[in-house]
């Protein structure tokens, strides 16, 4: 189950570690996603929008949607950090974490 706690929901990223959840086939939700310069499917996404070359994924299959770096290495700092933060540790990371995909 999605941690939007409904079969029907998905959860967007707003950020590393927040994002709310929504129903994936509203136009408006479909339009931001589009819209958005960091959230990515794939690197060639990241490309396209031009906000980096690397599409770091959450490691949640019900989090459809990466976060865009200008490399693995940005994102694999970035993660170092938020993860290094134990307030995020405590409350956020059980939810929302990123995979490096390569």
């Amino acid at each position: 189950m999605p941690p939007c706690r409904s079969s029907d929901c998905r959860c967007i990223p707003i950020g590393l570690v927040a994002g709310y959840c929504t129903y994936p086939s509203s136009p408006t939700v479909m339009k931001m996603v589009e819209e958005h310069p960091n959230l990515c499917q794939s690197h060639a996404d990241c490309t396209k929008k031009e906000s980096g070359s690397f599409c770091a994924r959450y490691p949640n299959p019900d989090i459809e949607h990466g976060w865009c770096f200008s490399s693995n290495f940005e994102a694999y700092d970035v993660f170092f950090n938020v993860s290094s933060n134990r307030g995020l540790i405590k409350d956020f990371l059980p939810m929302f974490t990123l995979t490096l995909d390569s």
